[in-house]
C-alpha cells in the first residue's frame, strides 16, 4: 500500500478535478465527501469530454473496487476486477488510507508464494516456482483447474491475465496468454511446462 497521490473532493469541479490528475500523472483518484468518507473513483477518460463545471461527485464510479485497510491478500485479489488497476484503501470509517495497485498485489503475491515454496521444501527438497506463459496451442487453453489437467503435485499459485491476477482456483480457465505461477518439483513442473507451453 502506498499513500495516494491525489484525493479529489466531490464538490470539486469537473474541469478542475482534470487539471489536478493531470497534474498528478494519475488515470483516476478516490473521490471523498466533505466529511472526508470514500463516495467512489473519478477516472479522467470517464470524465473527459462532458460539462467541465458540474461537481465530480455527480461523476463518479461508486462502485470502484476498495478493499479495508484490514484486509488480506486474497481480499485484495477478490477486489480487483475488470479493468481496474488499482483499489482504494479505507478504513473502518470509509476514509481512504491508500492505493495498492496491480503490481504490488502481484509482487506480494509472488512473496508469499516464496514463502509457500520454502514450506514446501520441507517436504521436498527440490521445489521450485515457475512462471509459464499459455501458449495458444496448449490443449489447455480452455480447461478448468479442477478438471484434473495437472498433476496433483504440482500447485497453481496464481494466474496473472493483463492487469487481473486471478487465485489459482478450481474454477479457473486457462486462456492464451495467461501468466501462470507454478510451485512444485523440477521433473513435475517441466512436464506442466510442456503442457501449457508446446514446443512448435
Amino acid at each position: 500500500m502506498s499513500a495516494p497521490k491525489l484525493v479529489l473532493r466531490g464538490d470539486l469541479p469537473i474541469g478542475e478535478a482534470l487539471e489536478q490528475l493531470r497534474s498528478a500523472a494519475v488515470p483516476g483518484a478516490p473521490v471523498v465527501d466533505a466529511q472526508s468518507r470514500f463516495v467512489g473513483s473519478a477516472y479522467s477518460d470517464q470524465l473527459s469530454g462532458g460539462p467541465m463545471g458540474i461537481a465530480v461527485s455527480r461523476r463518479v464510479e461508486a462502485g470502484a473496487p476498495t478493499v479495508a485497510d484490514d484486509a488480506k491478500l486474497d481480499d485484495a485479489l477478490d477486489a480487483l476486477h475488470g479493468t481496474h488497476r488499482w483499489l482504494t484503501v479505507l478504513d473502518a470509517k470509509r476514509e481512504v488510507r491508500g492505493i495498492v495497485g496491480v503490481r504490488e498485489i502481484v509482487h506480494a503475491y509472488r512473496v508469499a508464494a516464496e514463502a509457500d515454496v520454502h514450506r514446501f521444501s520441507r517436504i521436498s527438497a527440490h521445489a521450485d516456482l515457475v512462471d509459464v506463459q499459455v501458449d495458444a496451442g496448449s490443449a489447455l487453453v480452455g480447461k478448468a483447474l479442477g478438471d484434473n489437467t495437472l498433476p496433483n503435485d504440482v500447485i497453481v499459485v496464481s494466474i496473472t491475465r493483463g492487469d487481473s491476477v486471478l487465485a489459482g482456483a478450481a474454477g479457473s480457465n486457462f486462456q492464451s496468454g495467461d501468466v501462470v505461477t507454478l510451485l512444485g518439483e523440477p521433473a513435475e513442473l517441466d512436464h506442466v511446462k510442456a503442457l501449457l507451453a508446446p514446443t512448435r
